[in-house]
């Protein structure tokens, strides 16, 4: 069997769930690592069998035989080694965000598709079997009409210093805010009609906590809340006109249950053998194989939408990167 050579840039928790899934993925080879420490870099080679290990991520782009670098860096960081890697012709999967704002996305995504390349968000929840499960029973009328949805994601982060710093583009909304708006658009769409936000921003200058309300030209709502500093739980209610479903963490459906006039449900999730990453891993891999340029589960219309929307609430909040 063929199989894609991948390089992962960065050493921290997001890329060890990632070489565990990787390292499952049959079509895939956890080839390389890099990271600006070198004896980080050995360390997480050792740990995930990976047979090399890079002190720059610039040696691990470099490399002739590594066919996917999947970039596990902070925020401010992915649009430059993502802009690195493409121009030197390597496929690409990024952490999400993509970018921090949607002008940078749609430059990288333009490189991409001059230079022939895979380039896509590691936006896993998209691959979960679950969300098919979800959206059949959606098209197939169990809840009627979707008139509401609630999607909620608050803990406290306050302590975790990215989150808090500007210069890494910290606050809720690109870290997990991201995965509030790709469920609601994977369950609504992206065509709303209107935008109300309010949101709570630091001294320091990011957001601690939002609500948005988007509303749809067939009067439906989604109502996003959003938090760092308050802990009030990961959940999602899909309210429609002949019944509900109900599911907790917002970016692993989970907990899913149905309630309509023939009772209530609990939906029946496949277990996951790499925290649900493995569906991303093995999809990018076979699309990369049958030389896709992105997959059918996220394209970059998909992350763009997102994107554009983050970029719009930050805007009416007031609220700049250093880094832009």
């Amino acid at each position: 069997m063929k199989k894609v050579n991948v390089a992962i840039l960065g050493t921290g928790v997001i890329a060890n769930k990632l070489a565990k899934a990787f390292s499952i993925t049959e079509n895939a080879n956890l080839y390389a690592v890099a990271s600006r420490d070198k004896g980080n870099a050995c360390v997480f080679a050792e740990k995930h069998g990976i047979a090399k290990a890079y002190g720059s991520y610039k040696d691990a782009i470099g490399d002739p035989f590594v066919d996917l670098i999947y970039i596990a860096l902070p925020h401010p960081l992915h649009y430059t080694w993502a802009k690195e890697a493409l121009l030197c012709g390597k496929n690409v999967l990024c952490e999400k965000p993509l970018c921090v704002n949607s002008r940078q996305a749609e430059e990288l995504f333009t490189i991409a598709k001059e230079k022939g390349l895979f380039f896509s968000e590691a936006m896993w929840t998209r691959f979960l079997p679950v969300v098919k499960t979800v959206k059949k029973l959606i098209d197939d009328g169990e809840v009627g009409n979707i008139k509401k949805i609630n999607a909620l994601i608050a803990h406290d982060s306050t302590k975790v210093y990215r989150m808090t710093d500007p210069s890494l583009a910290g606050g809720i909304l690109l870290d997990c805010g991201v995965y509030l708006i790709t469920s609601v658009f994977l369950l609504m769409g992206d065509e709303y009609s209107h935008i109300k936000t309010k949101a709570r921003l630091s001294k320091k200058g990011v957001d601690l906590h939002s609500l948005t309300c988007l509303t749809y030209p067939d009067q439906s709502v989604a109502k996003l809340f959003m938090a760092m500093n308050i802990r009030l739980g990961n959940k999602i209610k899909i309210i429609g006109t002949k019944g509900t479903i109900t599911m907790n963490t917002v970016y692993n459906w989970q907990n899913v249950t149905l309630k309509n006039s023939k009772g209530k449900q609990k939906i029946a999730i496949p277990q996951q053998r790499a925290g649900g990453f493995e569906y991303m891993t093995e999809g990018v891999c076979n699309a990369i194989l049958q030389g896709k340029k992105y997959c059918d589960e996220l394209t970059p219309a998909d992350t763009l939408s997102v994107m554009q929307l983050m970029d719009s609430l930050r805007e009416k909040w007031n609220l700049k990167y250093p880094c832009e």
